[in-house]
This record gives structure tokens, C-alpha cells and sequence, in this order.
């Protein structure tokens, strides 16, 4: 066994220790605003609470329901680019974009309309998915439109022309800019 000397340095520094830890136990124990951090900062916020909390479930029903409205809207995009539409095609098309529009818009209302604390800031893929929002939003609003357009061309047997004859390259920026949307949240960067 190693024998332990007792030097005189050591007999100080257990002098000290025996001095100084009662005088340390006696004082009161740190707290958050000793280590720098406004006690503002540090208190339970309820409010903060509930409204994260809010917005996490919508969110989640948000990205649910986004991925759900990509299965219709890609469905139609195939209907769409096939052969020219009989009446019981179209009648599809047109339910399965009615189906992809109540997807669409009410995932997109919970994510507008969930609460945003003041600070929360959108960065990396999240800020990709809003700045893709603001083409494929407008672009959701304006190819129902010009479907119906190219629908009563079609019926009153009318070549598709004007506005109508953009129907397609606009269905197809809405698919490709929605699911490039989608996909920039799966891939996080």
C-alpha cells in the first residue's frame, strides 16, 4: 500500500476546504439569475406553453394532410395528360380535383392559422416550403379555374384556346412545385 504524506501544502488546502464549505452550505443555493439569465426568461409561461403546443398539432395536421392532397393531385395530373377526357373521365378529373382542393386548402389553413410566437423564425428547409408556397398557392387557385375554362371549351366542342390553353403547363408547375414543397421537409437541411 502507498503511504501518504501529509505535507504541510496539504494541511493547508484541508483547512481551507474545512473553512470554506460550511460558509458556502450556509449561504443560499444558486439560482438561474446568478449564472446570467434574466428571471423573465426563465419563468414558466403558460401561455408560451399552450400556444406551442397549438401549433404543433397544427402543424402535424398540416403536414398530414398536405402529403394526403398529393395523392389526388398527382392522380389527376396523370388523368389530365392522357388521352382526351369522355364525359365520365372528366367527371373523375373534376372529383379528384374538388378532393385535392379540400386537402389542399384546409392543410394550408392550419398552417396559416397556427400560432406563431414572436422569435420563431423560418430557416433551412421550412423557409424553402414557404417561399414553394408562394407558387404553388396561386397556382391551386388559378388551375381550377382555368380547368373549368377548358372544360366548357371541351363541351361546347371548341378548340382549347386563351387562357384555358395554359391549364396543363400550370397543372404541371403546381405538381412539381408542391411536391418539390413536400419534399424539401422530408430531406432536412
Amino acid at each position: 500500500m502507498p503511504s501518504h504524506r501529509s505535507t504541510p501544502f496539504h494541511r493547508v488546502v484541508a483547512l481551507m476546504l474545512l473553512l470554506t464549505v460550511p460558509a458556502y452550505a450556509a449561504e443560499k443555493p444558486l439560482s438561474i439569475s446568478d449564472l446570467g439569465m434574466p428571471q423573465q426568461e426563465t419563468q414558466n409561461n403558460p401561455k408560451l406553453q399552450q400556444d406551442l403546443q397549438t401549433r404543433s398539432t397544427m402543424l402535424k395536421w398540416h403536414q398530414w394532410l398536405g402529403i394526403a392532397a398529393l395523392a389526388p393531385m398527382a392522380g389527376n395530373y396523370i388523368i389530365g395528360t392522357g388521352s382526351p377526357l369522355d364525359a365520365s373521365t372528366r367527371n373523375l378529373h373534376v372529383t379528384l380535383g374538388l378532393s385535392t382542393a379540400v386537402l389542399y386548402f384546409t392543410s394550408a389553413a392550419f398552417a396559416i392559422f397556427a400560432p406563431k410566437p414572436d422569435g420563431i423564425k423560418d430557416t433551412g428547409s421550412t423557409k424553402w416550403h414557404r417561399w414553394l408556397s408562394f407558387i404553388h398557392f396561386p397556382l391551386m387557385i388559378l388551375v381550377p379555374i382555368l380547368g373549368n375554362m377548358a372544360r366548357q371549351q371541351a363541351e361546347n366542342g371548341e378548340k382549347l384556346s386563351g387562357a384555358a390553353s395554359y391549364h396543363g403547363i400550370a397543372s404541371s408547375a403546381l405538381l412539381a412545385t408542391y411536391a418539390a414543397s413536400i419534399t424539401v421537409m422530408v430531406f432536412n437541411f
